[in-house]
């Protein structure tokens, strides 16, 4: 009887910790914007009000779908204008008082791109960026499989809670860039 009882409850231990996981694989994800609602929901609510999604398709306290054919617009997610035609599609989330303190994006590039010259690219873009209403103060690049990359830029606390949440939530996410923008 001990025997069976002890079966039991080693199977339900194991059951338990193979159910504990909250990451996605990389091929599980059916969108950027699926991506970024994986960050949001783990772990602590985020603490700052934030929108998602482009001007027109706004959405509130949660991420939301960017239209890649608002090309112009494209650019307040820190996307160079050399990239725009390199990606299938656009999440956003940005931060409602002041974008500078934290903006978010993912996209999904296209097959033929290269993902080390996207990120290289979107570095160059924020770090030579002349910024209104006082500049963020960190800029973050993901690999979060090989066709999305995550950036995110802000303040260095924000960033920091919010690479802690990526990390765990998405599973083989490979941080590309951590760096200060000046």
């Amino acid at each position: 009887m001990k025997k069976i009882i002890m079966t039991i409850l080693t199977g339900m231990l194991i059951f338990s910790l193979t159910a504990c996981g909250d990451k996605k694989e990389s091929n599980e994800y059916e969108s950027a914007v699926d991506v970024l609602k994986t960050v949001v929901e783990t772990g602590n609510k985020i603490e700052f009000p934030y929108m998602g999604g482009d001007f027109e398709n706004v959405k509130e306290d949660e991420p939301g779908e960017f239209d890649i054919s608002k090309k112009d617009e494209l650019f307040n997610l820190g996307l160079p204008e050399s990239e725009v035609d390199h990606i299938e599609e656009a999440a956003s989330m940005m931060h409602m008082m002041n974008a500078n303190l934290f903006t978010g994006a993912v996209y999904k590039i296209k097959n033929d791109v290269k993902m080390d010259t996207f990120i290289e690219n979107i570095k160059e873009e924020l770090s030579a960026r002349q910024w209104l209403c006082g500049a963020p103060q960190k800029m973050l690049l993901i690999k979060v499989s090989d066709k999305y990359v995550l950036t995110a830029f802000g303040e260095n606390g924000i960033l920091d809670e919010f690479k802690e949440k990526a990390v765990e939530a998405l599973d083989g996410a490979k941080i590309s860039v951590e760096a200060a923008i000046e």
